[in-house]
């Protein structure tokens, strides 16, 4: 298990060995905060089921899927329509604040500079796929593409700020 720099709201750093995560200061001052690391690390909190996962069940919305990484779900057909309603009310507020959608690709290729850098940040949760002789990444929430494409954007001033957003 690796460590964690903790960063307070002084600016204080705290450097925090998960492995002994109950004999921090910081962490014995915040309950959220160990349970917060324990579900980054490990995916659970050891001996506490999380509320949630029984009501999702029992209302037939959406389950854990075992066939694959830990956390990613299924969605019964309630669950779907429950995550499109969702998405949708997303986009909406999205397009009443001015921003625009856009979709990236969802695998990038692991011998681009900027994307071998920024997956090595979080790589702790990235997927790698080898698609012949070529390494690839499949982008996760701090997505790659998003980047890329701003990078090569035209802006003018009188267009900031700017707000975009992909699903």
């Amino acid at each position: 298990m690796y460590g964690y720099l903790l960063i307070d709201a002084k600016g204080g750093e705290h450097r925090l060995d998960i492995t002994r995560i109950d004999e921090s200061e910081i962490v014995r001052e915040r309950s959220s905060l160990r349970s917060f690391l324990l579900c980054e690390e490990i995916g659970h909190v050891p001996h506490e089921r999380p509320p949630h996962i029984g009501m999702m069940r029992r209302l037939e919305i959406a389950d854990y899927e075992e066939a694959s990484d830990i956390g990613h779900l299924r969605f019964y057909p309630k669950g779907a329509l429950m995550k499109e309603l969702l998405e949708d009310w997303a986009i909406k507020i999205a397009s009443e604040m001015g921003a625009i959608r856009i979709e990236t690709p969802i695998l990038y290729r692991a011998d681009e500079e900027d994307i071998r850098e920024q997956a090595m940040r979080f790589e702790a949760r990235d997927y790698k796929v080898q698609a012949g002789k070529r390494k690839l990444f499949l982008r996760f929430a701090g997505d790659f593409g998003v980047f890329r494409m701003m990078k090569g954007a035209r802006v003018v001033e009188r267009q900031l700020p700017i707000r975009i957003f992909e699903l």
